[in-house]
């Protein structure tokens, strides 16, 4: 149709619309690209706030959470996992009060375990008796297995 001696202005009018309608599409994906983009920020955040990992290497001890299962931490304050440094154990020796004034934090102790021996430092010297009336002091000793594997609660014989 000719209109003020112009041709184009129906094909204008259909462009212009063609045009604002894919503009809104771009948009919209663009938009959606973004939202994708939203979600997988938030469901990486999730997964690493998610998991339990240790700062060091280490052996777990106890686990008192299981896999999938939801922890809320302002309810009870219980430790999820219990864990010991791979390669380091901790002897507690209760000497008594004479022989604790002599051991110092720091000092090298002999520690052996099923027969094998292990050099370790004193790291811990109790100021007051395991029960009251007591004359027995803990001493904490921790020592490197070499990865050998040691088991908690393994009997062992401690000299300073």
């Amino acid at each position: 149709m000719k209109r003020n001696g112009n041709w184009s202005d129906d094909r204008t009018l259909l462009s212009n619309h063609d045009l604002q309608v894919a503009i809104i599409q771009r948009d919209g994906g663009h938009a959606d690209w973004l939202s994708a983009g939203a979600r997988l920020m938030k469901a990486e955040y999730d997964e690493h706030y998610s998991s339990i990992r240790a700062p060091f290497a280490a052996w777990v001890l106890q686990r008192n959470a299981q896999p999938g299962q939801t922890v809320v931490s302002r309810m009870r304050a219980e430790p999820l996992i219990v864990l010991a440094e791979a390669g380091r154990m901790l002897a507690r020796s209760l000497v008594s009060g004479a022989t604790a004034d002599t051991i110092e934090r720091g000092a090298e102790a002999k520690v052996t375990v099923s027969g094998k021996n292990y050099v370790g430092t004193v790291s811990f010297v109790a100021l007051q008796p395991e029960k009251a009336g007591s004359n027995r002091y803990a001493v904490d000793v921790i020592f490197d297995t070499n990865q050998q594997v040691l088991r908690v609660g393994q009997p062992a014989k401690v000299k300073f």
